[in-house]
């Protein structure tokens, strides 16, 4: 991660129904981006190819929804694996 010391750095919210317009635009040049994981996990295709754009070209942070930490649920290993998976895939 390659985020500026000593600064106040901006992250913008990544999801699907803004994509398109966020890749085709200079404009908008967050220092970071922020993505649910469980949104992207397993997506190929149109959809999965934006996302490696995305963690191309900036910093991925992850907000994660599902995790169930602290609840009276077990926890979910087959999901985390998934998660695992997703952070090495884009270098998280």
């Amino acid at each position: 991660m390659n985020l500026r010391e000593n600064t106040s750095n901006i992250g913008m919210g990544f999801r699907r129904d803004i994509a398109d317009a966020f890749l085709k635009t200079n404009e908008i040049n967050p220092d970071f981006v922020e993505v649910a994981p469980e949104n992207w996990i397993n997506m190929g295709g149109y959809w999965g190819a934006q996302f490696k754009e995305v963690s191309r070209r900036f910093p991925v942070f992850l907000h994660g929804l599902s995790l169930s930490i602290g609840s009276p649920d077990e926890l979910d290993f087959d999901f985390l694996r998934q998660v695992k998976n997703f952070i090495e895939e884009h270098d998280v």
